[in-house]
C-alpha cells in the first residue's frame, strides 16, 4: 500500500511540472512514450516537459519575492542578492531575439487556449501582469504545436486585431476548460464571440480570414522559433531570459524569478526607476 502511494505522489508531482510541448519536442520520445504523444496529439495536448538541468528541492524553495530586487546594482551584486542561477533557475537565449523596444521591456507569454497548463497558469499570470511597471508590456503569443490548434491562435489573433482581447481572453479558456464548449473551428469560435460578448460575427469571419491576420500567425512563428520555444506555457523576458518552471518548481515561483528577470531587464536597458516615455 506505502509503495502504491509513493507511485502516487511521483506522477502527481510530474503531473505537475508538464507543460504542453510540440511536436518536434515529441517526436523526439522514444517506444511507448511516442506512442503515447500520437494518441494525445488528438486531445490535442501532449504532456512531456522540456528537458531542464535538476536542481535540489532547496535551490526550488527558495525563489525571491520582487521586493529583494527592485533597487539592485550591477549584474554581480543582483547575483549576490538573489537566489537565481543561470542555467539552472533561468536561461539566457544565446542569440536574443530583438524586441524593437528601447524604451520598453517586453515580457512574452507564449500559450495555447487549449493547454490545460496555460489554463492552470493564468489565475497567477493575470493579477502579476495587472501590476506590470509602465515601462513593461506583455506580448501574447499563440502558438500552433498542432493543427488543431491553429483556429484558437488566429481567434486570438482576431479578438486583438479587434480590440476585445482582454476582455475575452480568460472566457475562452473557461469556455474550453471549465465549460467544455466544443469548438473546433474558427466559425465555431465566431458564434461563441457572437453569443458571449455580442461581437458581429461575419466582422468576426473576415478578420479572421484576412491579410493581416495571415502576417499575424506568420509573425507569432518565427517568434517561437527565434526565442526557441517548445513548451506551454513559456515566458521570454525582453527576448533574452527564460524561466525554468521545472527548476523553480510553481508557478508563483517563476513569476517571482520574473520579477528578477524583469529588474535586470529594466537596468540593462538603462529603464529602472524611469516611468515609460
Amino acid at each position: 500500500m506505502k509503495k502504491r502511494f509513493s507511485i502516487f505522489l511521483v506522477i502527481a508531482s510530474l503531473l505537475f511540472l508538464n507543460a504542453c510541448q510540440s511536436s518536434e519536442q515529441n517526436t523526439a520520445a522514444s517506444g511507448g512514450e511516442a506512442a503515447a504523444a500520437q494518441a494525445v496529439e488528438k486531445a490535442p495536448v501532449q504532456p512531456r516537459p522540456q528537458p531542464a538541468k535538476e536542481t535540489s528541492s532547496s535551490q526550488a524553495a527558495s525563489a525571491a519575492p520582487a521586493s529583494t530586487v527592485a533597487v539592485a546594482g550591477d549584474d554581480k551584486a543582483m547575483q549576490k542578492m538573489v537566489p537565481y542561477e543561470e542555467g539552472v533557475h533561468y536561461t539566457k537565449l544565446p542569440r536574443p531575439f530583438d524586441t524593437g523596444e528601447k524604451n520598453y521591456v517586453v515580457v512574452y507569454e507564449f500559450f495555447g487556449y487549449t493547454c490545460p497548463h496555460c489554463s492552470n497558469f493564468q489565475p497567477y499570470m493575470n493579477p502579476w501582469h495587472k501590476r506590470l511597471p509602465d515601462n513593461v508590456k506583455l506580448v501574447r503569443v499563440p502558438v500552433v504545436f498542432h493543427s488543431s490548434w491553429e483556429p484558437y491562435a488566429r481567434a486570438y489573433h482576431t479578438a486583438e486585431m479587434m480590440g476585445i482581447a482582454e476582455k475575452t481572453h480568460q472566457a475562452m479558456f473557461d469556455a474550453i476548460h471549465k465549460e467544455r464548449k466544443g469548438m473546433r473551428t474558427i466559425e465555431d469560435m465566431a458564434q461563441w464571440y457572437h453569443d458571449k460578448f455580442g461581437v458581429d460575427k461575419g466582422e468576426f469571419l473576415s478578420t479572421a480570414k484576412s491579410f493581416a491576420i495571415e502576417s499575424k500567425m506568420a509573425q507569432s512563428e518565427r517568434m517561437r522559433a527565434a526565442m526557441n520555444v517548445t513548451s506551454t506555457p513559456t515566458l521570454v523576458i525582453d527576448g533574452k531570459y527564460k524561466p525554468n518552471p521545472r527548476a523553480l518548481g510553481s508557478h508563483k515561483a517563476v513569476l517571482q524569478a520574473s520579477d528578477y528577470l524583469v529588474q535586470r531587464s529594466l537596468q540593462e536597458k538603462g529603464l529602472a526607476g524611469k516611468a515609460a516615455e
